[in-house]
């Protein structure tokens, strides 16, 4: 049932943890940070540099880690900025906020001004044929 549940989230944040790499974002190495073959540091930006701190302070599984570094960076600081986690289960808070950021991002991507004012004038136009 573990393993069922683990791959559920896999599918769910869109990772690949059997493997080194997360689906479309290149090699474990680079999202964390370390070389691990060569035990070199890779020079991480200010915003790299936040999400480390916040994950070391919010105590997150690797896979709770590796899905928040998988995200866009603005998503990235949209999670960051609400906060430390609460609760028992910091990864499984962290997938849920994962969760959310993403459906709003998406949400607004749908949203066009174009098919906004669309949707308006389909609306008022039922009322106008009465």
């Amino acid at each position: 049932a573990e393993k069922e549940q683990e791959a559920a989230i896999e599918a769910e944040v869109g990772l690949d943890v059997t493997g080194s790499t997360v689906e479309g974002q290149g090699d474990l190495d680079d999202l964390i940070g370390v070389n691990l073959d060569e035990g070199e540091e890779v020079e991480e930006t200010p915003e790299e540099k936040a999400v480390t701190k916040w994950l070391s302070e919010n105590k997150v599984d690797a896979r709770a880690q590796a899905a928040l570094r998988a995200l866009a960076p603005e998503l990235q600081q949209k999670i960051i900025t609400d906060g430390p986690l609460t609760g028992t289960n910091h990864s499984a808070m962290l997938v849920a906020r994962i969760r959310k950021v993403e459906a709003a991002a998406s949400q607004s991507k749908g949203a066009t001004p174009a098919a906004a004012k669309d949707g308006a004038a389909a609306a008022a136009a039922p009322a106008a044929a009465v």
